[in-house]
C-alpha cells in the first residue's frame, strides 16, 4: 500500500544557507570541512545539491571555486613579494625561503586540481558567446556628393 509521505528527511536547501556555505568557500574553507560544522547539512547532502543543481547552485559553487582560486593567486603574489627574513649578519634565512617555497607550491598545487581549466598544465580558453555585427563606414565626401 503506498505512503503519501515522502521518503527520508526533508530538503533543507534555502538560498540563505547556500549564501553561507558559498561565503566560507570564498574564505577558504573546503566543502568536507564546512559540512563538519553543527550548523551545515552533511556533506553528502551538499553534493546531492550540487548534482541536482537546486535553485542553480551548481552554477554558484563553480564561481565561488573560481573567485577562491583567484584569492589564492593573490595570496601567491603577497607571499612572493614579501621581504624574506634576514639573519643577525644581513645574509637571507634560507629556511624562510624554503617556507616560502613551500606555502606558494602547496597553493599552486591546489589551484591545479581544484581549477584545471584555468590554472592547470593546460588551460582551456573560456568559450565566448559569438556576436555578429555589421560595421557601416561612413564616408562624408561621398554623401555629399550623392545629394
Amino acid at each position: 500500500m503506498p505512503s503519501d509521505k515522502p521518503n527520508g528527511r526533508p530538503c533543507l536547501y534555502s538560498k540563505r544557507l547556500s549564501d553561507k556555505i558559498l561565503h566560507l568557500i570564498l574564505r577558504g574553507h573546503s566543502l568536507k570541512a564546512i559540512c563538519t560544522r553543527s550548523d551545515m547539512p552533511a556533506y553528502s547532502t551538499v553534493r546531492l545539491w550540487l548534482a541536482n543543481n537546486l535553485e542553480g547552485f551548481s552554477a554558484l559553487y563553480a564561481r565561488a571555486c573560481e573567485i577562491w582560486g583567484h584569492i589564492v593567486v593573490d595570496e601567491i603574489m603577497e607571499i612572493a613579494d614579501s621581504p624574506c627574513k634576514t639573519r643577525a649578519d644581513g645574509s637571507i634565512d634560507p629556511g624562510d625561503v624554503k617556507s616560502k617555497r613551500l606555502r606558494i607550491n602547496a597553493r599552486m598545487w591546489l589551484l591545479e586540481r581544484r581549477l584545471p581549466h584555468i590554472y592547470g598544465r593546460n588551460p582551456k580558453p573560456k568559450k565566448h558567446q559569438e556576436t555578429s555585427f555589421t560595421i557601416k563606414v561612413i564616408n562624408p565626401k561621398a554623401e555629399r556628393a550623392a545629394a
